[in-house]
Parts: C-alpha cells; structure tokens; sequence
C-alpha cells in the first residue's frame, strides 16, 4: 500500500475527528472557533496514526521523547501550514454561503427539488470544509512525508 494511501487514509480518520469535534462545539460557541479547535484535535490524531501506521520506520517508531515531541512540533509546523489553504478555503466557501443564500452561484436547476435553500444553508457549514481539507492535504502530504518522517541520514565514520 503507497504512503500516500496509506496518509489518505489517516487523514480520512482525521476529517472524521475534525467534523465530529466540529459539530459538537459548533453548538456552543462561533464556527470559526470550532473549527480552528477541531483542526488542531485533528492534527494531533493524524500525528500518532501517521507515526505509527503511514511513516512508520524504525527511526520513526523508536525515538526517545525528545525527538517525538520535535517531530510532533515539525508535523505541527506542517500543518500550519496546510492550515492556510485549508481554513482560507473554509471562510470563503462560508461567504460564498452566505451570499444571497447560495443562490446567487447555485442555479435553481443545480439544487435537487428535495432541497430547500433554508437546509443548503443549514448544512453549508459541513460541506464548505471539505474543499479546505482536500487543499490542507496535499500540502500537509508533501511536508510530512519529505520533512517530518524523513528517515534521518546515517553517516559513517569519515576516513
């Protein structure tokens, strides 16, 4: 199996943490705040199963703490900067939902007639994450395989 499947998958383990805290603390304080904590849940459940399953070398797997908590500091490093993309997507699919309740970039024929304006807008919230995500993979993908789990050079003595 490729590491990027592999990485796939986790991150679908991942988006399931990240909606699911999503929805639960959408229901006490703004979205916006929801999401950046369900991200950062998120981040950290990817860490482990990406350590232990996606990227798991010796090297990776067998480190003392020192070195596991630089590497969850790198893949925390990576994942601001997926961050970026990800949440920028996020707010401006959230605008885009708010703009004449969607119907200004949704034509009529586009909605299926089981749908009301009033559930699209409704259910917007969850659906405007999965753009971000997507965007947040790809690039947390490249930092964590050629960066955070790169296996470390092993250097011989020099004669």
């Amino acid at each position: 199996m490729s590491s990027f499947f592999r990485f796939a998958l986790v991150g679908g383990l991942g988006f399931i943490v990240d909606l699911s805290i999503y929805a639960l603390l959408s229901l006490i304080m703004p979205p916006l705040y929801a999401r950046a904590i369900a991200f950062w849940c998120a981040v950290t459940s990817n860490w482990y199963l990406n350590r232990h399953f996606t990227f798991a070398t010796k090297i990776a797997t067998e480190s003392n703490e020192a070195d596991k908590l630089k590497q969850w500091s790198l893949f925390a490093i990576s994942s601001l900067m997926a961050f970026v993309p990800n949440m920028g997507i996020y707010y401006l699919m959230m605008q885009l939902g708010q703009v004449g309740n969607l119907q200004t970039f949704l034509p009529a024929s586009l909605l299926p007639a089981f749908v009301e304006t009033s559930l699209l807008v409704t259910i917007w919230p969850y659906f405007a994450i999965v753009p971000g995500v997507i965007a947040g993979m790809l690039v947390n993908f490249i930092a964590a395989k050629y960066w955070v789990f790169k296996p470390k050079a092993k250097y011989g003595n020099a004669i």
